[in-house]
């Protein structure tokens, strides 16, 4: 008789899953390698707990919310050179967790400050660390939505259960009451206990923006984050800038354009904004691009024509234009109006605009 049918009901209803599924394939492995009962007995024992683990690791990840599996492994840091890479590879051995101790995350947008709170969040799900993903925005709009259904103090009770809490894009919006003060007592219930990774595109000396209702309010909240934080400071290109074509050139780009442009050493000039025109408008198109028919007037303003050629009255002379042609579209004739030909139509009929039935 096979043991495997006598002890699949047990083992089922003793919830030893990792056992059963790993029983046919190791009893195999002890009759081959003569184990004893105590090494096969160790090998089961190994396989329910590698299962458990990965059950456990797997709920952690869903309750964490990350938006995407963003790891360690995966970051550049090639791209910043002067991030503090020691430090970085410190926290994801999770000292600052045992320290409660907060990590603040600043830098501009598209330096990869969220990809880098979730790699240290991933890590800290590794380790057995419950986390918690989410946007300053979405934090305060519960708390909101649970003060109106009288959850308020479950909610907030929730969160201070969550060992390490990740708040993305602090200070995008400003914080209106009650979402202030709901935040600020979110942080002193959470200082000194739990650990609190905070990501900002705002400096730290300018955190206090975000308050803007209750600057003493901001005092005290900013006071607690600060003490004994982390601090790592992302300085470099934006990982969603737009990319170039392959073999492509942006000189002749530029000499498309009628007059003149600031020099590159500008720091408004931007060449990743000049390819889009050049390519919607090339030469020898005989049309004008001014601020007013451009979607953002903000790509317009680093360029300046020589002397106001090409601009139009309206836009004060500081329109773009195709160097090739417009002097042969400003002799060009406008067609005439369609309306002068058109048809009118008449309770008698049709006939002619200033004309007469016959």
């Amino acid at each position: 008789m096979q043991p495997m049918p006598a002890l699949t009901p047990h083992l089922k209803q003793l919830r030893l899953s990792g056992i059963l599924d790993s029983l046919e394939a190791r009893n195999r492995q002890a009759i081959d390698a003569k184990l004893s009962y105590v090494d096969f007995l160790a090998l089961l024992i190994e396989d329910e707990v590698a299962r458990r683990e990965q059950k456990k690791f797997a709920l952690r990840m869903r309750r964490a919310a990350f938006r995407t599996s963003k790891t360690l492994e995966q970051f550049d840091f090639d791209r910043l050179p002067q991030l503090n890479r020691a430090l970085v590879h410190d926290l994801a051995g999770g000292r600052y967790l045992g320290e409660h101790a907060p990590v603040l995350i600043v830098g501009p947008c598209g330096t990869g400050k969220s990809h880098l709170a979730q790699a240290l969040g991933h890590c800290a799900v590794r380790q057995g660390v419950d986390v918690l993903f989410t946007t300053c925005t979405q934090l305060t709009t519960s708390l909101n939505a649970a003060r109106a259904t009288g959850a308020y103090e479950r909610r907030l009770a929730s969160l201070m259960r969550v060992e390490l809490l990740i708040i993305d894009d602090f200070g995008l919006k400003p914080l209106r009451p009650p979402a202030d003060e709901d935040l600020h007592e979110l942080i002193a219930e959470r200082y000194e206990t739990a650990s609190t990774i905070v990501t900002s595109n705002l400096d730290l000396i300018e955190w206090d923006q975000a308050f803007p209702a209750n600057r003493l309010l901001a005092s005290a909240t900013l006071d607690r984050l600060r003490h004994n934080a982390y601090c790592l400071v992302l300085d470099g290109h934006s990982y969603r800038s737009p990319r170039h074509l392959p073999g492509a050139s942006l000189e002749p780009c530029k000499r498309r354009i009628n007059g003149t442009f600031l020099d590159h050493k500008d720091a408004r000039f931007c060449p990743l904004l000049l390819a889009p025109i050049c390519r919607k408008y090339p030469a020898p198109l005989c049309r004008k691009v001014t601020p007013r028919s451009l979607s953002a007037r903000a790509v317009a303003r680093p360029f300046r024509l020589a002397g106001g050629t090409g601009g139009s009255e309206r836009s004060g002379g500081r329109g773009l234009a195709c160097a090739d042609c417009c002097a042969h579209r400003r002799t060009q004739r406008k067609p005439e109006s369609r309306a002068a030909t058109r048809p009118e139509r008449t309770g008698e009929g049709v006939r002619p605009r200033g004309g007469r039935m016959g």
